[in-house]
């Protein structure tokens, strides 16, 4: 939503003074073990004020766990936060002239997001990998997520390249042999004016055998 130059001024006070701009990264199976998500996210003990966020922006707000030392349990912790990576630009392009404390945060997400929108369905690549390192170093995070060195694809052969056949030739020698004179078929060897398997017998089965059957 577009926002006038009052509430401009207000959601960049807030998000200079109590929110933070985030790149998280998180394990994903199907991108070689890291996915980087773009957040923007308020922490505040008034619901009220959340909740106009969340009206005039988007966003969802929720209660967050109380774990910190000190606060003992007098008020609920209340959390808003932006997701997806057009809403986010759409904002902060918005407000980037008027944020102070979190202006270079924004211009790194901004960079991130223009970079991904051109390959969207791609890997991450090295440069979105230190742009996002670097703005968990500017929320206070030690280390750097390291990018993983895609392995080349193992290149398969069919069990059966350069062979001619599944069977060697003294095999196909001796089945061309067996089936010499033999058909699968009776009406065949009878169109052929051969005798059938079969001729002269009413059944398959032994006299004996028959009689077993049929109880």
């Amino acid at each position: 939503m577009k926002l006038n130059d009052l509430e401009r001024g207000y959601v960049a006070g807030i998000i200079d003074g109590e929110g933070s701009i985030i790149l998280a990264f998180g394990r994903e199976r199907f991108n070689l073990g890291w996915k980087i998500s773009p957040k923007i996210s308020v922490q505040n003990i008034d619901l009220r004020l959340l909740e106009w966020l969340r009206d005039h922006i988007g966003g969802s707000v929720y209660s967050q766990p109380i774990t910190r030392t000190g606060h003992h349990g007098k008020k609920p912790i209340w959390s808003y936060t932006l997701s997806g990576m057009e809403n986010i630009r759409f904002l902060l392009e918005q407000n980037l002239p008027l944020l102070i404390v979190k202006r270079e945060h924004a211009e790194i997400m901004l960079r991130y997001c223009n970079l991904r929108k051109q390959h969207w369905h791609k890997r991450f690549t090295q440069e979105e990998f230190d742009l996002a390192n670097r703005l968990r170093q500017l929320n206070g995070h030690k280390g750097n997520i390291v990018r993983p060195t895609p392995q080349p694809k193992k290149k398969y052969q069919p069990w059966n390249k350069g062979k001619y056949g599944i069977y060697s030739e003294e095999t196909l020698r001796r089945m061309s042999e067996a089936n010499k004179g033999k058909h699968l078929s009776p009406a065949t060897e009878f169109k052929k004016g051969l005798i059938p398997w079969n001729k002269d017998k009413h059944s398959v089965y032994p006299v004996q055998g028959l009689a077993d059957h049929q109880i």
